[in-house]
């Protein structure tokens, strides 16, 4: 074990019971410092506190030479050309007025008596208990109603009607059409003209007549049968 320990290979370095495994670096006594070394400031923190450093007015830029005011008094001097003009506007100085902004401003407060913040709205626990709320939205809801009781009833325009619209009008109205003419039996040409051989004096349509039909032609296939026998 302490050939092992002796090693600098990290893979054969063993730790004992307790401790961390050694390392195989060579490293700084215990009293070395790890990090980056800042600079001491010059300026502590009392000397900070304690001392001030007062605003100090900006040094005054020369303003521009006016050139309207120069004109002016070239054209009363009667100077027309360039070179008289040159002459008045080295003897005559004017320039724009600068514009500085305010040093101090007037603070005005309100009364002592004013309380500052957001006032804090408390929740009516008698109308919360008593169903204030609720009997008032009751009437606001009845108000709405009657109102929209009284209003005229707007009628909805129709759309504007396409070619589809309108051929699938035309055969719903000729199903209609069909459905209430009256439907006629099929029958052929030659069984058009034949009249019935017995008269019962009913009428078409009757339940009695529709009974005898039946019975007339469960009856003829018996008495055909018992000729032939």
């Amino acid at each position: 074990a302490m050939m092992f320990n002796e090693s600098k290979n990290v893979l054969l370095v063993k730790d004992d019971v307790g401790k961390s495994k050694p390392t195989t670096r060579e490293l700084p006594s215990v009293q070395f410092a790890y990090g980056k070394v800042e600079g001491i400031d010059q300026e502590g923190v009392g000397r900070v506190t304690q001392s001030w450093k007062y605003h100090k007015d900006s040094a005054k830029v020369v303003p521009e030479k006016d050139f309207k005011k120069l004109n002016a008094i070239c054209v009363k001097k009667g100077a027309v050309k360039g070179v008289r003009f040159i002459k008045v506007w080295k003897t005559a100085d004017s320039r724009l007025q600068p514009v500085y902004g305010k040093k101090s401003f007037e603070l005005t407060l309100p009364v002592s008596s004013f309380t500052y913040g957001k006032p804090s709205v408390y929740t009516p626990i008698n109308q919360v208990i008593t169903n204030y709320y609720g009997l008032q939205a009751e009437a606001e809801l009845m108000q709405k109603y009657q109102a929209l009781r009284r209003a005229p009833q707007e009628r909805l325009s129709m759309p504007r009607p396409t070619t589809a619209s309108k051929k699938l009008s035309e055969i719903v109205r000729s199903k209609e059409l069909k459905k209430s003419q009256s439907v006629t039996l099929f029958k052929m040409k030659k069984f058009l003209n034949v009249s019935a051989r017995t008269d019962t004096h009913l009428k078409l349509g009757s339940s009695r007549c529709q009974t005898t039909r039946g019975e007339q032609r469960n009856t003829i296939p018996i008495q055909f049968s018992l000729f032939l026998f």
